[in-house]
């Protein structure tokens, strides 16, 4: 109400004075200056629109209970973004905390990860050398297949050189009663070339010394084939490899010494061969004649009686 009535004062003492310039008087003009000063020293240049359209001019003192008012407005806003700058410097306080956390944590992530680094090369230095040894272990299993392989055909090989073995040890002893027979022939061949033998048994006896030699012959062939056909394979891989107590080995060395066996006795053999030749020559050459003295007797003898 004060301010009301104050603001009605001004407004009727400028309007007296106002009224009171334009009487025609000396100091009138004076007075007109006055109240221009007046009017510009208690109204500002700033006006409030109306509903009207026009302009009013605003008293200086309202001007400044506005511009209190803002300004303790301003103020009020100034400690609530005072409040709010603090509540924020406090946070940010506890985001730079968190950030040094994070830095700390970092830190130690850092020398973890290059930890895991160096235990990774040493993971990749290891399995380097395990694929290296795997790569030995597959080379060495191809070794092992292909002595695998080998030994299926030395084991081929083997039984056919045991089919062949049991053929030239059958073969050896029908010319072994084959021997013995014809030692019984020369035998009795000898007997009947001291009595004189007959030109048909001692044809008969060649053939069979000769085909007695056919089949000496053949024996060594057969053997000799034999021979050829025995697997050399590579033994001592095989007692150092992966195929330790293979029975072929020792069953390969029997067979070689059965085979010195048989060349033993066709060596006998021959040796019998040759007598027997020896023995047929000595057939063959003519005995001694008779003695005449006996036959002369007898002759005698008879032409006596006669």
């Amino acid at each position: 109400m004060l301010r009301i009535a104050t603001e009605l004062a001004v407004v009727a003492s400028v309007q007296m004075l106002g009224e009171i310039s334009d009487i025609n008087t000396p100091y009138s003009r004076v007075l007109r200056t006055i109240l221009q000063n007046l009017e510009q020293a208690i109204y500002s240049n700033y006006v409030t629109p109306h509903t009207e359209g026009t302009f009013d001019q605003v008293p200086y003192f309202e001007l400044v209970d506005k511009l209190e008012a803002q300004n303790q407005k301003m103020l009020e806003e100034q400690q609530r973004w005072k409040v709010i700058v603090k509540e924020h410097k406090s946070a940010a306080d506890g985001i730079q905390e968190h950030m040094e956390d994070l830095n700390d944590l970092l830190l130690k992530e850092k020398a973890k990860v290059a930890e895991l680094q160096h235990d990774l090369l040493i993971a990749q230095k290891s399995l380097r050398k395990v694929t290296e040894k795997a790569k030995d272990l597959d080379h060495k299993v191809e070794q092992s297949r292909a002595l695998v392989f080998d030994a299926s055909n030395i084991k081929q090989k083997y039984e056919e050189m045991v089919e062949k073995h049991d053929n030239v040890q059958a073969r050896y002893i029908e010319l072994t009663k084959e021997v013995q027979r014809l030692q019984q022939n020369l035998a009795a061949a000898r007997q009947e070339a001291a009595d004189g033998v007959r030109k048909s048994k001692y044809n008969a006896l060649h053939d069979e010394l000769m085909n007695t030699q056919s089949l000496l012959q053949k024996a060594q062939k057969y053997e000799r084939q034999a021979q050829t056909y025995t697997p050399r394979p590579n033994w001592p891989q095989i007692r150092g490899g992966p195929f330790i107590g293979f029975p072929t080995t020792q069953q390969a060395a029997e067979i070689v010494n059965e085979n010195k066996e048989l060349m033993e006795r066709n060596l006998r053999l021959e040796a019998e061969a040759a007598t027997l030749a020896v023995a047929l020559a000595e057939a063959q050459q003519p005995k001694a004649p008779p003695e005449k003295k006996g036959k002369g007797k007898g002759g005698k003898g008879k032409g006596k009686k006669k």
